[in-house]
């Protein structure tokens, strides 16, 4: 688009002009330099940082350079991540060009807004692809401004496009949750508990909507009222492993928990379904072998079901496979 036209209409049956002022910003974020760098892997946290009791992966990204980002390196504010807070942007839920939106984000942002650089630490575009946000330096942990001024002891992930009336992609889903329990892994931080936010001076959520720190619409109601199963899948996808395949879209799966864990040899598995499904689990090893599968059965509604062959089986770590109609969901359970 080269061109655009603006038109304002006043109110007539009123004397002086009601208009004093107009600010347009306006900008082209698709023009790219000659060279660009694309998705790029992640080096390797530093050992003093790493934390033993999980080691999820940081998912790879585009980095800034990868959106074409026109601001150099600088000296933000570095903080201890406590809370983990999930926003939408608001903006349109489709592009040709994710990396251009990023730019336009960044724009308004540092353009309109006056910050200092774009208020995320990441941003996940509708098609599952991570972009780096604000710049970092000597810590991945660097304060943004997205959390209603309170920005100290959080990192921002912004979904982009709007989930006022519209679910998140599974792909973007699936994305977040491997971005947070990342982070979560890295930090300590319990994705199903709530602690005292000291910026905010409340408890919260560990992992919070937008909304959780001032009046605001974000992340959008379909996006915040899922808020619960995305942090019970960052917690199942950090104890199966890290295995992506852990927390997938099973339509019609509602509940899916296997307890107690850690268990003494008597384990109950216990599912709730929303329309009828064929059920089979399998029970693996922690190198991946087969150990035992169950006969195929249909069922609906709730079930609780004791896994008998758990009996038999030495002290270890085990893998509990539900295959529902043509998906998996794996979690992980510890024999003692």
């Amino acid at each position: 688009m080269r061109y655009y036209q603006l038109k304002i209409i006043s109110n007539k049956n009123k004397k002086g002009h009601l208009l004093q002022h107009l600010f347009l910003n306006f900008f082209s974020p698709g023009e790219k330099p000659a060279t660009e760098t694309a998705t790029v892997q992640p080096a390797p946290m530093p050992v003093q940082q790493r934390v033993t009791a999980c080691s999820c992966p940081q998912p790879s990204f585009v980095n800034r350079a990868g959106w074409n980002c026109p601001q150099g390196a600088w000296n933000p504010s570095n903080t201890s991540v406590t809370h983990l807070i999930v926003h939408h942007s608001a903006g349109g839920n489709t592009s040709s060009d994710w990396g251009a939106v990023v730019l336009s984000i960044w724009n308004f942002h540092t353009g309109t807004n006056g910050y200092s650089d774009i208020g995320y630490n990441w941003l996940i575009a509708p098609d599952g692809t991570v972009y780096e946000g604000r710049y970092k330096s000597s810590t991945d942990d660097v304060s943004g401004a997205h959390f209603c001024g309170f920005n100290g002891n959080t990192m921002g992930v912004c979904m982009m496009g709007t989930y006022t009336s519209q679910t998140v992609t599974a792909a973007a889903k699936n994305s977040l949750i491997r971005l947070l329990a990342w982070k979560a892994c890295q930090r300590s931080i319990d994705p199903l508990a709530t602690s005292f936010h000291a910026g905010s001076n409340t408890i919260i959520n560990n992992v919070s909507g937008h909304r959780q720190g001032c009046a605001t619409e974000c992340p959008g109601n379909m996006l915040y009222a899922d808020l619960p199963g995305i942090r019970t899948s960052v917690q199942s996808y950090s104890d199966n492993g890290c295995i992506l395949t852990a927390v997938p879209e099973i339509d019609g799966l509602e509940e899916f928990s296997v307890s107690p864990n850690p268990a003494n040899g008597v384990v109950y598995m216990k599912l709730k379904l929303n329309n009828v499904k064929k059920l089979q689990y399998n029970i693996l090893g922690a190198d991946g072998k087969l150990l035992y599968a169950s006969p195929e059965q249909a069922a609906t509604g709730v079930l609780l079901q004791e896994i008998n062959a758990f009996r038999s089986l030495p002290a270890a770590t085990y893998y509990i496979q539900l295959r529902i109609n043509d998906q998996v969901i794996t979690k992980q359970i510890i024999r003692h």
